[in-house]
């Protein structure tokens, strides 16, 4: 892939592999993919600190408030339209790169 791009409106994938020291005595961190969903302020990226092994961290900054059942359905078809298919996404080109070589493969005893 090696640029970002928009899976569905809102959602971007991105692939460029980056490495960084973020502080001089600092460990060193490669980045290898990125998931963001701008809805939920959510990001998703699978990253090695140091010679460690690659392993996802997400976080996301999203607050709600429903005014009723019909704001949950509401979030729910979100889930179901675009987050489960940009999880499964992420998931799925995980897996290719680390086939491909391009990710190094999960410890022993972690699944992939």
């Amino acid at each position: 892939m090696s640029i970002p791009v928009k899976v569905a409106e809102g959602v971007t994938f991105d692939d460029v592999v980056t490495v960084e020291r973020p502080a001089l005595d600092g460990e060193l961190l490669t980045s290898f993919m990125r998931l963001a969903v701008e809805e939920l302020g959510f990001g998703m990226e699978v990253r090695a600190v140091d010679d460690g092994a690659p392993v996802a961290y997400a976080d996301a900054t999203a607050d709600w408030a429903f005014d009723g059942p019909d704001d949950v359905d509401v979030l729910a078809d979100f889930f179901d339209v675009k987050m489960i298919p940009a999880l499964r996404a992420f998931a799925s080109e995980w897996r290719d790169k680390i086939a491909d070589g391009t990710i190094p493969a999960p410890l022993e005893g972690d699944k992939a």
